[in-house]
């Protein structure tokens, strides 16, 4: 909280102005939340205004503060004064039991949080002091006990209601008594508030005529208000050992738990409760722990001394145990008791012995206790105990499996035989194979036998015999020892796949499982695939098979010669589509046509010109020789993943894969010879796009200014490189080529002593491609010139002998 400080000074030293504007309740703030400096401011206003430790507490308390807050802020001031826990107050406060624990010197936690970290999970027991979920704080919001003893600062209230009201708010004074008005002082030192009760009731009856008789008018109850505080003494072996300040009301486990309980090296199980030198009671908590019982819970007295000497025995727990961990063990504890304290095995564990592991003057030893000596063998400090698991095995069952009524494992009794098993498991089913069975034995050095048997030898009683350990007898059924059988249906069927095989079975009873034709199918001629029989298949031929053709009504109905035909196992039926049946389609024209738009297919023979006749024919601006027709791609299953890998590649590089390819056609010839070669049947999905006439020519590639012009009636290709300036460094002249509108290409001519460049039609583009770079050197060069020179002489040397 961000006012800590600041409430917490105007709890111990009632600095109300402070924190007028911050309304907080004392009993919220967390101490363990404070910081060392804020500790040390406390400490600095306490010297301040010259209160003792008391005074401060006293200021505290009735501000709202709990007695665990208290405790922990006093020992938070403790460590602060002179850097550990415990020290002499240095204001008049009583004096506080120094600590010798080294695992608190110098640590400015609480006594909780410093434990934690270093002694955490350490001992069964330890928890239960310094846990979150369960607290010891002593409670003052209780009814008052009637053998509580009154002492000096005890507050008894008296209420008087009736014909007479009053109301008396008495403390008991130094001299142990109290000094009722009209009555004088009363002694209840050391009494129990029973008895003090029906004494001040009497006195009460002196002055108040109505209590008396047998029909009174007046009455008077007797309770306490604030109890008085008591100092008890914690040393030894605790993690926060000192003088604490506790309601009259606390008890011993109140107590040990603002200490932090025992630490490391201290007793759960001997704490001594010491009261004018002398032990009164002796404090196990694993009785509370184990058993709930609080009977040793002493209620203490001022200046009571709790004493957590050191352990004496301590032993570990591991393995299958409920809990496992540190010990602490009394004389003459056995391992029963230990098990016990632990809580039992746990339900996979082994318990027919375990290990002990003891510590001798030098070395390690092992024991192994059976289970009949748990309750004699006694521990030592520093014995470790193992508990192992159970092995993954059993020690008397058999296993039947296959084709009997109830399949499973058995119980192996003595002398258990075979048939016994077979009694068990209610007998074969009707189907069984009885040709043979098997029993599958685990021999004593880990390998298996096969022991085999025939069934019929079982039933006469002709064979028999005795089971082991871990048998495990298969039997099998006839379907079993099958192939399964199954017949397939391909094709133009509603349910096609795989269907069991049953015997007398037709082909229309095959139609009807499948649930029946699909309207595309072909029922005039149903293909029946049947493989080579087993003897057919004993000798090498060239047949793979047997093909049978049959026709099938739509309402299942088979000629009488096909009926007598039957279906047999992994017989494969293929109905295929009618020949008659194709998907038109459309396609889709666009541009310069009276009426653009999807046109369906309703004749295989339908050619571009029908189409351009259907749109109504070209537009006074249609530019025939521009004229594209783009057709899907028909890809394989392959070519299919491979080329979507492509699309998914180019998305990721902002690219569009185009789906079509491109099929250069020549409008005008087709318009003027319908029906030629040019004239091209379509398919579904094309697209035909008629465009407007454009007068511009495209220069691209290795020229030196690339541009679009106007186009000139009649020009070669080379007129219009020159108006783009002419080529650029290293023109590939002879690889020059024109695209149409249309998408057909037209190439250079070259010929020995010049080249002919392709015509241009408006709104083609002319490529220059460039010549590569030579990767000839210089030296390369000389080479060539010398070969040639060698050559050349050569040549000329020859002539002269020829001559």
């Amino acid at each position: 909280m961000k006012y800590f400080l600041i409430v917490f000074v105007t709890v111990i030293c009632s600095l109300g102005n402070v924190v007028r504007a911050q309304q907080i309740d004392p009993s919220s703030v967390n101490v363990k939340e404070l910081s060392d400096s804020q500790i040390n401011q406390i400490v600095n206003e306490i010297e301040k205004r010259g209160l003792s430790d008391e005074e401060a507490i006293a200021v505290a308390r009735m501000k709202g503060a709990s007695s665990a807050q208290i405790n922990e802020v006093m020992q938070r001031i403790r460590q602060a004064r002179n850097g550990s826990v415990g020290i002499g107050s240095t204001n008049g406060g009583a004096n506080y039991q120094t600590i010798n624990d080294d695992s608190t010197k110098g640590n400015s936690l609480s006594k909780k949080q410093s434990f934690e970290l270093n002694d955490a999970d350490e001992t069964f027991g330890y928890s239960l002091f310094n846990t979150k979920n369960l607290t010891f704080e002593p409670s003052v919001n209780i009814p008052t006990p009637k053998n509580y003893i009154l002492g000096i600062g005890d507050e008894v209230v008296i209420t008087v209601w009736g014909a007479s009201q009053a109301t008396y708010q008495l403390q008991v004074s130094k001299e142990g008594t109290i000094n009722i008005p009209d009555i004088g002082p009363v002694n209840v030192f050391g009494q129990t508030f029973e008895s003090v009760s029906k004494k001040i009731e009497k006195h009460l009856t002196g002055i108040y005529q109505g209590m008396k008789g047998q029909n009174p008018n007046t009455y008077a109850e007797v309770s306490l208000g604030a109890l008085r505080s008591i100092k008890v003494n914690v040393v030894g072996e605790v993690n926060v050992p000192g003088t604490y300040t506790v309601p009259a009301t606390a008890a011993a486990y109140n107590v040990l738990y603002l200490s932090g309980g025992p630490n490391r090296n201290g007793s759960f199980r001997s704490i001594q409760i010491l009261r004018d030198g002398k032990s009164i009671e002796t404090i196990d908590v694993y009785e509370f722990l184990l058993r709930g019982e609080v009977i040793d819970n002493l209620n203490l007295k001022e200046n009571d001394i709790i004493y957590v000497p050191s352990y004496r025995s301590k032993v570990h727990l591991s393995g299958s145990f409920k809990r496992s961990g540190y010990f602490e063990t009394l004389e003459e504890t056995t391992i029963a008791d230990i098990i016990e304290l632990a809580g039992g095995f746990e339900n996979n564990a082994f318990q027919k012995n375990l290990t002990v592991i003891r510590k001798t003057d030098s070395e390690l030893k092992y024991k192994d206790v059976a289970k009949a000596d748990f309750d004699s063998f006694i521990l030592e400090n520093g014995d470790e105990i193992i508990s192992g698991q159970l092995l993954n095995r059993y020690e008397n069952r058999v296993t039947i499996s296959g084709a009997v009524f109830r399949p499973g494992s058995y119980e192996l009794s003595e002398g258990m035989m075979l048939t016994d098993l077979i009694d068990k498991a209610e007998g074969f089913i009707p189907e069984v194979y009885m040709q043979r069975g098997i029993i599958t034995r685990l021999n004593e050095d880990g390998s298996y036998q096969n022991i085999s048997f025939r069934l019929n030898d079982v039933l006469e009683g002709s064979w028999n015999t005795q089971l082991q350990r871990e048998d495990e007898v298969t039997i099998r059924s006839v379907q079993d020892m099958k192939e399964e059988e199954l017949i397939t249906v391909k094709g133009f069927v509603n349910n096609p796949g795989e269907l069991p095989f049953a015997s007398n079975m037709t082909l229309a009873d095959v139609i009807f499982i499948t649930g029946g034709f699909q309207n595309d199918a072909d029922i005039n001629e149903i293909e029946i695939s049947r493989r080579l029989s087993f003897d057919e298949g004993q000798e090498y031929t060239n047949q793979l098979g047997h093909i049978f053709t049959f026709n099938v009504s739509r309402d299942l109905q088979l000629s009488d010669a096909d009926q007598d035909f039957k279906i047999e196992p992994y017989d494969v039926i293929n109905v295929r589509k009618a020949p008659g049946i194709r998907e038109g389609g459309s396609v889709i024209i666009t541009g310069e046509v009276m009426r653009t738009g999807t046109y369906s297919l309703d004749n295989r023979k339908e050619r571009i010109s029908d189409l351009i006749n259907r749109s109504g024919g070209l537009t006074p601006l249609a530019y025939s020789k521009g004229a594209m027709l783009q057709r899907e791609v028909k890809l394989t299953e392959q070519e299919r993943v491979q080329r979507q890998l492509m699309i998914e590649r180019d998305s990721l590089l902002g690219l569009e894969m185009e789906q079509h390819e491109q099929v250069g056609i020549r409008l005008d010839k087709i318009l003027n010879n319908p029906g030629s070669s040019d004239d091209l049947l379509l398919a579904a999905g094309d697209k035909i796009y008629i465009p407007r006439e454009i007068r511009t020519v495209k220069i691209s590639g290795n020229v030196m200014n690339p541009i679009s012009m106007t186009y000139k009636n009649g020009k070669r290709a080379k007129f219009f490189i020159k108006q783009a300036g002419g080529f650029d460094i290293r023109p590939k002249r002879s690889s020059v080529y024109v695209v149409s509108a249309n998408g057909i290409s037209k190439t250079t001519k070259n010929y020995v002593l010049f080249k002919r460049y392709p015509k241009v039609e408006p709104g083609s583009e002319i490529m220059v491609p460039q010549r590569p770079e030579s990767n000839v050197g210089v030296g390369q060069w000389v080479a060539i010139g010398s070969a040639i020179t060698g050559l050349a002489i050569s040549i000329t040397s020859l002539a002269n002998i020829l001559k």
